[in-house]
């Protein structure tokens, strides 16, 4: 199968030509409706769930061990002991902390492209694991296009300390295609 666009070669099953990016047409099978929902969308939409689930857990930890307020209620039964104060964590604590966060959003967001059936691998790179790279086989400008408006996703992985996010198809040699945003700059 031909792209009809660029003539590359490309794969019965592909949604995108890998050379040139633009959709492969496909024929729809009676009674089968056609998905409308972009699949970055979803994922843009399960990164804020996941980040808004992280901003919920941390408010609850810092809840439950943070500053709060002593009670006002009077307890006849006995005193309560003030609760002892919560060990700060030493710089390499903190950084192991924060690179263990790191990894686990890489790989929240490797299920939810696979969930999309987006044949991907996410993982982080460098010591600090600040480099997201996220390697898809059909990497290609309409998908680097879609990733570069996802402010949101972006704010999110400052807020998580990443750097660097990278997005290539994974090929080695002429095949080769990769993004890369600096995170460092606004």
């Amino acid at each position: 199968m031909h792209c009809s666009n660029c003539g590359a070669s490309v794969n019965p099953t592909a949604k995108f030509c890998v050379g040139c990016g633009r959709p492969i047409a496909v024929t729809l099978v009676p009674g089968v409706p056609k998905k409308k929902t972009h699949p970055l969308v979803m994922i843009m939409a399960g990164l804020f769930i996941v980040f808004f689930a992280l901003v919920l857990f941390g408010m609850l930890i810092n809840a439950i061990v943070g500053n709060q307020p002593a009670s006002t209620a009077q307890t006849t039964i006995a005193p309560q002991a003030s609760p002892s104060p919560t060990p700060k964590l030493t710089k390499a604590q903190q950084r192991a902390e924060d690179i263990a966060v790191r990894k686990a959003y890489a790989k929240v967001i490797d299920k939810q492209l696979i969930e999309l059936g987006i044949e991907s691998e996410t993982y982080t790179t460098g010591a600090d694991a600040t480099t997201m790279v996220i390697k898809d086989a059909l990497a290609g400008r309409v998908r680097a296009n879609s990733i570069e408006k996802a402010d949101t996703m972006f704010q999110q992985m400052r807020v998580l300390g990443f750097k660097k996010l990278e997005y290539e198809n994974g090929f080695e040699g002429d095949m080769y295609f990769g993004w890369h945003w600096d995170l460092t700059k606004p």
